[in-house]
């Protein structure tokens, strides 16, 4: 299950990019480890698309454990879910919903790692 990609709210910001495999609309692609972004469409493989870099999304999340509200959220691409547990995940944003172990989606706004400056 890709991320819901209806726009919630807020002003969407997107860039460019170019995916190596078929990317469906909706799945967090990983640019680096401090930029990821959400297709609004689907895109080929070797093809020019664009991405979200930032906005209010609902996705699926792991059943394993609860979520409260302004939890730092992962995604899990092995597993194709939204996590609270950061290794060996993506850093999406933060919840913007409290979700209950048993619930299958929550709610996040999409931010971007800040780098620290030297």
């Amino acid at each position: 299950m890709a991320i819901a990609i209806e726009w919630r709210m807020g002003e969407q910001d997107q860039i460019h990019f170019t995916p190596v495999a078929d990317t469906p609309a909706g799945t967090p692609v990983a640019l680096s480890t401090n930029l990821v972004v959400i297709p609004m469409l689907d895109i080929a493989g070797g093809t020019l698309g664009s991405g979200a870099t930032a906005g209010h999304y609902e996705g699926p999340k792991g059943t394993a454990a609860a979520i409260a509200v302004g939890t730092p959220v992962y995604w899990d691409a092995t597993n194709k879910v939204i996590t609270a547990t950061a290794t060996g995940n993506t850093y999406l944003g933060v919840s913007t919903n409290a979700a209950a172990a048993a619930d299958t989606s929550v709610n996040f706004q999409l931010r971007q790692r800040t780098l620290a400056v030297a």
